[in-house]
């Protein structure tokens, strides 16, 4: 009987310890082309640094779900970077704030925002694609290029202060508002049309007048 009750806590403890190894091997192949990857801002607000994400790798366009909840470090995407997502889901009161090239081929949902008033967000999806204005801060953006072959659709209102390129597909204004954004220093415009802009919505060019002395 003692050699058999040995035998059940020898066989109940490997059962244990490879439930255990299964466990560590799920969450460590929980990373790029594996699942999500989520943001925790341990070391810093960069971006590109790996020891800020809990998956341990820098999350790439192979991840499914990229998670943003509202944390000390917020991420900044840095003016020099190009980064790429599948999936963005933003968390209450998180905030993303760009100034180079975030890459989208999926979609951006939940509450949170994106300051993309200082860099390029590029719609590069291979299925159809929403831009909802909302998730942008002042629903702004400065560079917005679409490369998407098929279609991006406008879900609410946005404005562009330096360029809307697209390289491809069909941008659908969706009777949504498009404001090409002038001030001072710089009037947004128009770039390369090397796809189609479906204008059933309402287009407002600014023209920024000095004031007279």
């Amino acid at each position: 009987l003692g050699i058999i009750n040995k035998l059940k806590k020898s066989y109940m403890k490997n059962i244990y310890s490879h439930t255990l190894f299964l466990h560590v091997l799920l969450a460590s192949t929980n990373v790029n082309g594996q699942g999500r990857c989520i943001w925790e801002g341990t070391v810093s607000t960069e971006w590109s640094n790996a020891a800020n994400w809990g998956c341990g790798t820098v999350p790439n366009g192979n991840t499914a779900n990229v998670i943003i909840n509202s944390t000390t470090n917020e991420p900044v995407i840095g003016a020099t970077d190009v980064i790429s997502v599948n999936n963005i889901f933003l968390g209450k009161d998180a905030l993303v704030t760009n100034y180079g090239i975030l890459n989208i081929a999926g979609s951006i949902t939940k509450t949170g925002f994106i300051n993309s008033e200082g860099g390029e967000i590029d719609f590069d999806g291979t299925a159809t694609q929403q831009i909802d204005g909302a998730r942008f801060t002042s629903y702004t953006i400065k560079d917005l290029t679409i490369d998407n072959s098929l279609k991006v659709t406008l879900s609410d209102s946005i404005r562009i202060s330096d360029a809307l390129t697209i390289n491809a597909g069909n941008f659908d204004l969706n009777g949504k508002s498009l404001t090409l954004i002038s001030t001072g220093e710089n009037t947004a415009r128009v770039g390369p049309l090397r796809g189609m802009l479906s204008n059933d919505g309402n287009v407002t060019v600014e023209r920024f007048i000095p004031q007279e002395r």
